[in-house]
């Protein structure tokens, strides 16, 4: 469900202005990230009665894949 707190780990569904309290990204930074393809209708988040709804758990993993891409090394291969 959604729910009023956006901290509450509890809330799995999060709307567009939770989101960006949760994870510190403006609103439309999220929403150009949705027409920017890099948050999938169907995947990260849903349009029930044309509300946007996100997944936390899904949002969570995208968080974590994008944080890999950025990571230094810590050993060499020749």
């Amino acid at each position: 469900m959604v729910g009023d707190d956006a901290d509450d780990p509890m809330t799995e569904y999060l709307t567009i202005a939770q989101l960006s309290r949760r994870i510190h990204y403006a609103p439309q930074t999220i929403r150009n990230l949705m027409s920017q393809g890099a948050f999938r209708l169907g995947v990260h988040y849903v349009k029930p009665r044309r509300w946007v709804l996100f997944k936390w758990s899904t949002i969570e993993q995208w968080l974590h894949r994008e944080s890999g891409t950025t990571d230094i090394p810590l050993t060499r291969h020749f």
